[in-house]
């Protein structure tokens, strides 16, 4: 089945790509074997290529990689980078009706056979030789490693036992092929993973980090990352993991601090799901989580880690009163010193670090509200005003947090009274932006000019104060507002 549809579908898919052709006479003018190798031939067969915005195609260079990389890119008017320069791997960029990607790395080896026996899965084991692009008699797929037969099974199984130890990234690799491709990961891989997990701490963060990210882009990434933290790779890579595993916690909780961080992104991922479907509210909160924070790195990509980590500072704040009873007062804080331990880890931005920053802290201001029942206009700007463009972030974790938290004295209705709260929360965000950031009557130089106040602390309290007594209705225009500030500075006089 796999093969008359490569020879029919794949040979003709090929053909019509534009700028392959170009390969042909550097091929001949070079007097090298050129293979196209990995993805594209894997994701041909499994009917993704067309769905893709992105073209990316591999190639390996028997001789002159370097050159012909660089003659590729100038008769297509493309980009041409170096991405290892000591192995001899480049890059070649072109943007048209869709984003092409052309690697070029050299032969490792004599023959193609040797080189594929180096690659990471069986199922990226597979190579075409150029010549049979140009002529259909050649075109051949060559698969020494039962490619063909894993893709058919839907399982991801490392060509070598050296896979995984020539470069530990494949380990985390294989459960992003086991989130996109949704195939199975083999009982040999699963046990070489597990004899080479220690070398993890070797990889480089941000190797790490893209993975993360593709994984992470599921709608269901809970999947793969509890299947990784069943096998031990979370704590391979952030050691503090193992503080969190098997901290019991209070009655109000099920599940120990670690498996409730699990289950809050599992939660978090159904509720995104169920907002999707929540007319133009779910739009936006889409839209909104969509935007780019780092490169093309996006603010899903943090919140999912935020969920995660949110009770990080969890083991080191717990205390048993002598009544026996469970606390973690302060956790949030200690939480978010700790954050930048994965920050390091995974080499994130310092926008990155910022806001998983506030998620830590702030994940639990939006219980506050619910529990001292206090919905006033001025409770909501003062949330807004701290929670700032992450309000909506800290929402999600607050949500997906309460409904992982199902001991024996929580109930279906807080859990549900919680959620309608936390929803109102977000259409105030989106709907009423005079509440979330009420329009300014006056600026910091008025107010010290009114006053005939210097530069200080002062200024900014009396902002804040005016901008609570514009949610409450108490101030409408600029000349109640001057009046306003006049009273509130002589009452914090008359306080001193």
């Amino acid at each position: 089945m796999f093969m008359n549809k490569i020879i029919d579908s794949f040979w003709n898919y090929l053909n019509g790509l534009p700028y392959l052709r170009s390969l042909f006479e550097l091929q001949d003018r070079f007097s090298v074997e050129i293979f196209i190798v990995g993805g594209i031939i894997r994701d041909f067969l499994l009917n993704r290529v067309e769905h893709k915005n992105t073209v990316e195609i591999d190639f390996a260079v028997s001789g002159e990689t370097k050159d012909i990389a660089k003659l590729f890119a100038y008769q297509i008017k493309g980009f041409f980078f170096v991405l290892d320069e000591e192995n001899h791997t480049y890059r070649v960029i072109l943007e048209k009706e869709k984003l092409y990607q052309f690697d070029f790395s050299s032969l490792r080896g004599s023959r193609i056979e040797e080189d594929l026996y180096l690659r990471d899965f069986t199922i990226n084991s597979l190579a075409i030789d150029l010549k049979g692009i140009r002529d259909k008699r050649f075109f051949r797929v060559i698969d020494p490693y039962g490619g063909f037969k894993d893709i058919e099974n839907k399982t991801i199984r490392i060509v070598s036992d050296l896979s995984l130890k020539d470069d530990p990234l494949r380990i985390i690799r294989a459960f992003t092929f086991f989130q996109e491709l949704e195939f199975r990961i083999d009982s040999f891989t699963e046990n070489s993973i597990k004899e080479n997990i220690y070398f993890l701490k070797n990889v480089a963060g941000e190797r790490i980090t893209e993975q993360f990210v593709r994984i992470f882009e599921s709608p269901f990434s809970y999947k793969a990352v509890d299947y990784m933290d069943r096998l031990g790779v979370f704590e391979a890579i952030f050691p503090i993991v193992k503080e969190m595993k098997g901290v019991e916690q209070g009655p109000y909780h099920h599940l120990d601090v670690w498996k409730h961080s699990l289950e809050t992104l599992k939660e978090l991922e159904i509720f995104l799901k169920q907002l999707y479907t929540h007319d133009s509210l779910g739009e936006k909160i889409k839209n909104y989580l969509e935007e780019k924070i780092t490169g093309t790195r996006k603010r899903l990509f943090v919140v999912k880690l935020g969920a995660l980590f949110h009770d990080l500072g969890k083991p080191r704040a717990k205390e048993i009163t002598p009544e026996g009873k469970i606390r973690f007062i302060g956790h949030e804080k200690i939480g978010a010193n700790l954050v930048i331990q994965i920050v390091e880890r995974l080499k994130l931005s310092s926008r990155e670090k910022n806001i998983l920053t506030k998620l830590v802290q702030l994940h639990l201001r939006p219980g506050y509200l619910v529990d001292t029942k206090d919905i006033s206009p001025r409770a909501k700007l003062r949330f807004f005003r701290a929670g700032e463009e992450e309000s909506v972030s800290i929402i999600l974790i607050s949500l997906a947090d309460k409904f992982a938290t199902r001991g024996p004295l929580t109930t279906v209705n807080d859990r549900n009274e919680f959620k309608e709260y936390l929803l109102h929360l977000l259409k105030v965000y989106f709907y009423e932006k005079d509440l979330v950031k009420p329009p300014r009557l006056l600026d910091g130089n008025e107010v010290m000019k009114i006053l005939n106040i210097p530069p200080g602390p002062i200024v900014g309290k009396i902002l804040k104060a005016l901008e609570e007594a514009q949610v409450e209705k108490k101030v409408i225009n600029k000349s109640e507002a001057e009046e306003f500030i006049k009273e509130i500075f002589e009452e914090m006089r008359e306080d001193e």
